[in-house]
């Protein structure tokens, strides 16, 4: 979740705001209802308006979009601007002439964002409405980035006489963000795969055949995104171009392998989950005069395993035993009608759970956490 200082970077980048800016002057129509998803400070909601938007939703789940309410009043805009917290799934949205958004990471594949979007697309876009963005193409090429490489690197070491090297493994399963250079480039980029978010596949491949054009110490996939906005409105990550707020990705090899300028690679990248988060899988191949130097396979899941307790938990014939903070919060939930008072329900469950919380302001606390979490998912 951004920040104050993670927003205004986004305001100003140099390259993302008079993209969106251009798209949104040619999708907006006198009249439009537009969703803003993922609104943070505001600032396309602001440019949609701008543009003659008759109503605009800023719909973002971070408290921080009160600013945009906050803004909106100060400048008279509070009839044409509704300002909502919560996940957009579950939020009763009207139909909309335009939909914008962006929830990307460094790669447009960050968490569900593709999922949040596709639903509000199928279920408010207007027939014959707009989306922005239409479509994300993803770059890959072989990169020598030392600084994304130390992070797997950095764990062959010995400390208090215990080898950590067996980490290197699961540290080389992990999608990295950095700020690549034109100069780390090892070879051009090729596009992997295209988004289209106006019908997204939940499962994205590509396979690149590359070759190398200069020496170097191969130890990562650079990868990068185009994004077409509007119809003719595009902007770049690229690292041959400006710096952006998004940086660009890694996915780091477990070694750094030494290239010679016209070796052959062979690199596949796929993404499964593209709507419920993505799981990404690389491998590489790199054969020199004919000959197989090096292959490698990465699965981000290998990243961040489960617990042999989480994958019981998972099991159709597990039976969970009755947790206490289960019961605490079932009661909460069971005691919001409508009508009680917050602090009425705190006094009820230390009254209920006294070992558990004593005296009631501490209820309190728990009650309000478990309200606001309930309270982002409706109007």
């Amino acid at each position: 979740m951004y920040d104050l200082p993670g927003y205004l970077a986004m305001m100003h980048d140099p390259v993302r705001v008079p993209a969106y800016r251009s798209a949104l002057e040619q999708s907006v129509r006198p009249g439009d209802v537009v969703l803003d998803l993922g609104s943070g400070s505001g600032i396309l909601s602001f440019f949609a308006l701008a543009c003659s938007a008759a109503h605009v939703y800023a719909i973002d789940t971070n408290p921080l979009v009160d600013i945009v309410r906050q803004l909106a009043a100060r400048h008279g805009l509070s009839r044409r601007l509704t300002v909502v917290e919560g996940d957009a799934r579950v939020l009763d949205l009207p139909p909309a002439d335009v939909i914008v958004s962006d929830l990307r990471g460094a790669l447009p594949l960050y968490r569900d964002g593709i999922d949040v979007v596709d639903k509000i697309r199928r279920r408010c876009l207007k027939p014959g409405g707009r989306m922005l963005p239409l479509a994300d193409d993803i770059f890959v090429a072989p990169v020598a980035c030392p600084g994304a490489h130390a992070l797997v690197a950095g764990w062959r070491a010995r400390w208090a006489d215990v080898d950590y090297a067996t980490v290197t493994r699961q540290a080389a399963q992990t999608v990295q963000k950095h700020a690549l250079r034109a100069e780390q480039l090892l070879a051009p980029g090729q596009v992997a795969f295209r988004l289209d978010y106006l019908a997204p596949a939940r499962t994205l491949e590509g396979t690149l055949h590359i070759e190398f054009s200069r020496p170097g110490f191969w130890d990562g996939l650079g990868a990068w995104f185009e994004a077409t906005l509007s119809p003719g409105v595009r902007f770049s990550t690229a690292p041959e171009g400006p710096p952006t707020v998004y940086c660009q990705a890694v996915l780091p090899l477990y070694e750094t392998i030494a290239v010679q300028a016209g070796d052959r690679a062979v690199v596949r990248v796929r993404v499964y989950g593209v709507l419920e988060g993505p799981i990404w899988l690389w491998s590489v191949q790199l054969e020199r005069a004919a000959r197989l130097i090096a292959h490698e396979e990465h699965a981000t899941p290998s990243g961040t395993p489960i617990s042999a307790q989480d994958v019981k938990c998972r099991r159709p014939d597990y039976t969970p035993p009755a947790y206490q903070e289960a019961a605490v919060d079932r009661e909460i939930l069971n005691l919001v009608d409508g009508q009680r008072t917050t602090g009425e329900i705190a006094r009820h469950m230390a009254a209920c759970f006294p070992e558990r919380f004593g005296r009631w302001e501490a209820a309190l606390g728990r009650v309000g956490a478990v309200v606001s979490r309930y309270r982002r998912g409706a109007a």
